[in-house]
């Protein structure tokens, strides 16, 4: 995010958000819009409809996503991420309930007020080695989104 701002988040209601970096864990399972290309390509693509808590993130001014990582995997791992990523970079989770709404994590945003895109990105890929998952970068030119 690039500057401070307010952000109204569907039901969670309105919140401040500083600027800094943000990190957000979701998942992607299946084909079609469920794929990774679909996911990433719904969220980061034309603004349609706002329908997950990231498309509130992602519609807001100044804030541009630098980049992507995710793993295949079966195992439903999106909850150990998240709190992994928290973790290591001693991040917070600056809007309760965020992207959490179907399980009992705090939320799945996490604001690293002090990093920049290099670190983080250092920081998420060894959180998921820890985890035994191999961390992909999805390359944003892949879709015309960079």
């Amino acid at each position: 995010m690039e500057k401070n701002t307010r952000c109204r988040v569907g039901t969670l209601g309105s919140f401040g958000l500083g600027s800094g970096i943000y990190f957000y864990t979701g998942s992607a399972r299946g084909s079609g819009s469920a794929s990774i290309e679909g996911r990433i390509g719904k969220h980061l693509g034309k603004r349609g409809r706002v329908f997950w808590h990231i498309d509130y993130l992602l519609s807001l001014r100044g804030c541009k996503v630098s980049a992507c990582v995710y793993s295949e995997t079966v195992r439903y791992v999106e909850c150990a991420v998240s709190r992994r990523v928290q973790e290591l970079t001693d991040g917070v989770f600056p809007v309760y309930g965020f992207g959490s709404s179907d399980c009992n994590c705090r939320s799945h945003l996490i604001y690293l007020q002090s990093y920049n895109t290099a670190t983080t990105l250092a920081s998420v890929t060894n959180a998921y080695r820890t985890l035994h998952l191999k961390p992909k970068l999805w390359n944003l030119n892949h879709m015309g989104l960079a």
